[in-house]
């Protein structure tokens, strides 16, 4: 089981004031001082974000782009050896927006070829039995979603940078932004920001499910012993998920005396995680008569547990996120796994006869 990130966070101020530094000459697309290190742009996290975002400026000429991420690389895209485990699959859906700003970068075919499409939903309502799921097609709609792996999409983008921007774009892996420092009071001379930088060869190729997760006790200890460097850029962009380690630095600096350089005040809203899940990552084998391009989801009448297929593979390979409430006694650690079975068998028998004993232990 692994918990939940707190609460969605977003960013008030002007959009333009999100990145440390962006001149008229970054507005309008150019890039100045390229030959230098003072014209770097950095990038904070190597998400598909980031990564989107890398190769977004190189198509438009911007050289010295540097990225920065503190996990390991991602996986092949094509290593079937990964993505066979379909329990370790984050699955993200790409609607409409998503497709078209790959297909506006040109590279959504290299994407699509790895996704699996969802046409449908199939729900059933609290409370309803095991036949009485309803199923609705969407028609209406000028896209289907299209399922991926998280890490799957990262691959693929990461690989994208390799083969066709690597004299644009540098990836800095096992490097995790720690302070920020504006270079004037106007903002306009860039900035000099801190990393801590790890040997890649000593952190866990085990990705988390999302760039969210918080890191436990045991990987801190080991990432304690990184090397600290300081590096200037001119454009710093914060990608770096629900962390914002760069979104918290700006508001402190908007706090101090005079807002600091922002002339405008700005803040990160932080919403109060007041409904905190546990998840499990389950692989399921869709029966036959059960679609496989269909996304799945039912709930309990009491809200204890929700449960939410989508395809993994066009195999008919499924892969299920069960939640429960962080306060949930069969959340705990060495829980028995029977009474989650009977939990599941009494409340959603549709789903409890494709998980088998050791996906729900």
């Amino acid at each position: 089981w692994a918990r939940t990130t707190s609460g969605p966070r977003s960013l008030r101020g002007p959009a333009n004031q999100w990145a440390c530094s962006a001149s008229a000459a970054a507005v309008e697309g150019k890039q100045e001082g390229t030959s230098s290190r003072e014209g770097r742009t950095a990038i904070i996290g190597a998400g598909p974000t980031g990564l989107a975002t890398a190769i977004m400026l190189a198509q438009r000429g911007w050289r010295d782009i540097h990225v920065y991420d503190r996990l390991s690389p991602p996986p092949n895209p094509d290593d079937d050896n990964v993505w066979s485990d379909t329990a370790k699959f984050y699955l993200i859906g790409i609607g409409g927006r998503g497709q078209r700003a790959l297909k506006n970068f040109g590279i959504w075919d290299d994407v699509d070829k790895y996704c699996t499409t969802v046409v449908g939903r199939m729900d059933w309502a609290p409370g309803a039995g095991e036949d009485e799921g309803i199923e609705r097609i969407f028609t209406d709609r000028p896209y289907l979603t299209k399922v991926i792996a998280r890490d799957r999409l990262v691959g693929v983008l990461e690989r994208i940078v390799k083969e066709k921007y690597a004299e644009q774009v540098h990836l800095h892996y096992g490097n995790e932004l720690r302070t920020v420092a504006w270079k004037d009071k106007e903002g306009k001379g860039g900035c000099e920001f801190e990393i801590e930088e790890f040997d890649v060869e000593t952190l866990s190729t085990a990705r988390p499910p999302t760039s969210t997760i918080t890191i436990t006790g045991g990987e801190r200890s080991m990432m304690d012993k990184g090397r600290m460097k300081k590096v200037n850029a001119k454009l710093l962009i914060g990608a770096d998920g629900a962390a914002r380690t760069l979104a918290n630095v700006m508001q402190e600096e908007s706090e101090k005396s005079g807002q600091g350089i922002f002339k405008r005040g700005f803040r990160v809203v932080r919403y109060v995680d007041d409904n905190q899940r546990i998840y499990k990552t389950i692989p399921l084998k869709l029966p036959k008569g059960w679609r496989g391009d269909l996304n799945y989801s039912a709930r309990t009448q009491d809200g204890r547990i929700n449960i939410d297929a989508l395809p993994a593979s066009p195999n008919g390979d499924y892969c299920a996120v069960l939640l429960l409430r962080a306060n949930d006694p069969l959340a705990a650690a060495n829980t028995d796994p029977k009474e989650l079975r009977a939990l599941m068998d009494k409340n959603l028998p549709q789903f409890s006869k494709l998980i088998d004993d050791e996906a729900l232990g």
